[in-house]
């Protein structure tokens, strides 16, 4: 007997992204997966008819059904950017059309409605960009600084429209002032020498058409072509002759400084703040005035090498500017990554009077990074092994010599091929799921407030159930009964639950048949739900503990890899508790390892605040 497909088939429609719809010849609906119920905002929506549940123009008129009205053309097709009306407001979709035999047609449709209002908003920044007082350059590194690209905006600043830089009848370096030239000319010579990856001018000035003449404040980036020689300059100049005429305060306190999404913080020559922009606060957690009067240093995190920092002020105190990076930690506790630009600020005779410093946030561009990465890794490497199953089947089907029904064995090899495959693919889509949700994250999430005892228990129950298929013997345990009944943690169930099933999958692969791995939750005052993990596992040195929550670290031998999560020493990505990290990071909560030492187990602590708590 063949493989019924009937209960397999719609399971794995219901693991997709995209809706998929089937509609008979009188356009009713007879299938629909669960994307298309979300979709629609209607359970169970079989037996309505397309044009109702589409909101289309005219109820209960499927000729003003586009879906419908194609697959009755009998044509199959792809429609981008359709406007539908269903029960859950308006979407737009992308959707493709398959014509089938007895009238009908199948419907696959994808929701861009979010993908389009993120356009639209970006369109909008570029519009708001355009109309202020940056401009952007692309320049060739050759004789004269020639303009390859320029923003719309320039003319604003230098009097000449785009079109005479893109054509070359304007060169940047006949506009620049002959006093300044040759400075500018050494500063990019140097910029190219150095092989720096981001530069910083100083003040300069440039030269219109009717002879007036604009400061200018430009930070560059080097571009390389694959040889590394240095091609072309991308940059941002910034008009402040407004803020030249000034006094140094209203220099400090320009709108364009205090509207700027980075941090801009500016010191004395002590190192003193005197200055901290909005969205200093905004990202930080301080007031700036916590920090007026203090030396950035309360920020530092204790993650940097000391030489880091001396590397920092030995280029400042050779009046040079400093770029690097900062693991910084925020009023809350937590860490954050920024990217920074520290410029010494010197008066008209060459003394230095300040510092500035530009940071940007990229603890999530960072994040996002790490899922590219994943994406990489799988299709080179996990996605092997479905495949490898895949083609076992195949070959199991396609011997037209031997019949699948008259060979029980065959036939149970190739279903346990199938689910093999079907199980590996399930866990790669869904740890990338899980990275994407992460990385595109809201800034404020909409948590819901959770019982953590039935996160726990479902997460262990899979795991306990997952360790049993795989024929492992570790004596597993799970004790939440410290934990009142009407406790609550904000957050989302399904990244909870993929986390704690991670820690738990850990603690099971690297514990060996006999030993032990305990779940345990508590109460932790008015603040925290408290999970701790331990497993009676081959333990972890010292120096390693640092770096397991960074990405594709792995203890473990790489003979012994494989795609088995609870295969002992199997292996995989090393992507488990990166994956850990990023999800209570997003919670708000803490997570920390701890191990006596190879051979000694280790033990997993989960802090997970309480609602209106910051940890």
């Amino acid at each position: 007997m063949s493989h019924d497909w009937s209960r397999t088939l719609p399971a794995l429609l219901d693991t997709m992204e995209e809706a998929v719809f089937i509609h008979d010849a009188s356009h009713t609906v007879v299938y629909v997966n669960k994307a298309f119920e979300r979709i629609v905002g209607v359970e169970d929506p079989v037996g309505a008819k397309c044009h109702d549940l589409l909101g289309c123009p005219l109820k209960n008129s499927p000729a003003t059904c586009i879906p419908v009205r194609h697959a009755a053309d009998g044509l199959a097709r792809r429609i981008d950017d359709m406007t539908i009306f269903p029960p859950s407001g308006r979407k737009i979709v992308n959707y493709s059309v398959t014509p089938l035999d007895d009238g009908g047609g199948m419907v696959v449709m994808e929701d861009v409605t979010d993908l389009r209002e993120r356009q639209r908003i970006l369109e909008l920044e570029r519009r708001l960009f355009q109309a202020g007082p940056v401009a952007v350059f692309l320049w060739k590194n050759a004789e004269r600084w020639p303009v390859e690209r320029v923003s719309e905006n320039v003319e604003a600043i230098f009097g000449h429209p785009p079109e005479a830089f893109i054509a070359n009848t304007v060169a940047y370096a006949d506009l620049i002032h002959r006093d300044d030239l040759a400075r500018v000319g050494e500063e990019v010579a140097k910029a190219v020498a150095d092989r720096v990856e981001r530069f910083e001018h100083r003040p300069y000035r440039v030269v219109r058409p009717d002879g007036t003449i604009r400061w200018l404040l430009a930070v560059t980036n080097l571009i390389c072509d694959e040889t590394g020689r240095v091609t072309h300059f991308h940059g941002c100049i910034i008009d402040i002759t407004p803020y030249r005429e000034t006094d140094a305060e209203n220099e400090r306190l320009s709108t364009a400084i205090e509207q700027a999404g980075d941090m801009v913080i500016i010191t004395d020559t002590t190192g003193n703040t005197v200055y901290a922009n909005p969205a200093f606060t905004r990202i930080t957690g301080y007031a700036s005035e916590e920090l007026l009067g203090q030396n950035p240093r309360l920020l530092k995190s204790g993650q940097m090498d000391e030489r880091h920092y001396a590397i920092l002020w030995e280029t400042l105190a050779a009046g040079e500017s400093w770029s690097g990076r900062f693991v910084n930690r925020k009023k809350d506790g937590s860490f954050i990554e920024v990217a920074a630009t520290i410029s010494p600020v010197k008066n008209d005779a060459g003394e230095v009077i300040n510092y500035v410093s530009v940071e940007q946030d990229i603890t999530y561009q960072n994040a996002l990074e790490r899922a590219r990465e994943y994406f990489t890794a799988v299709s080179s490497h996990e996605l092997r092994t479905p495949l490898s199953q895949l083609k076992l089947a195949q070959t199991l089907i396609a011997d037209p010599a031997i019949s699948l029904d008259a060979d029980p064995k065959r036939r149970s090899m190739v279903v346990a091929a199938l689910a093999r495959a079907y199980a590996d693919f399930e866990r790669i889509v869904s740890s990338t799921g899980l990275l994407t949700r992460l990385s595109i994250r809201s800034a404020d999430p909409d948590y819901q407030e959770l019982p953590p005892f039935a996160t726990l228990i479902g997460a262990y129950e899979a795991a306990r159930r997952r360790a049993d298929d795989e024929g492992r013997q570790v004596v597993m345990s799970i004790d939440v009964s410290a934990l009142p009944d009407s406790i609550r943690v904000l957050g989302d169930q399904d990244m909870l639950t993929a986390a704690f099933e991670e820690i738990l999958s850990n603690a099971v692969k690297y514990t060996p048949d006999g030993g032990r791995v305990a779940l345990i939750a508590e109460r932790e005052g008015a603040e925290a739900v408290r999970v701790v993990i331990t497993d009676e596992g081959i333990g972890i040195a010292a120096e390693q503990i640092a770096s397991l929550f960074e990405p594709y670290f792995s203890p473990e031998r790489p003979e012994n890899h494989s795609t088995g999560r609870f295969k002992f020493q199997g292996g995989g990505l090393g992507l488990g508790l990166t994956l850990v990290r990023l999800v209570v990071d997003y919670h708000r909560g803490k997570v920390s390892v701890d191990s006596a030492g190879t051979g000694a187990g280790c033990r997993v602590t989960v802090r997970l605040p309480q609602p209106g708590v910051k940890l």
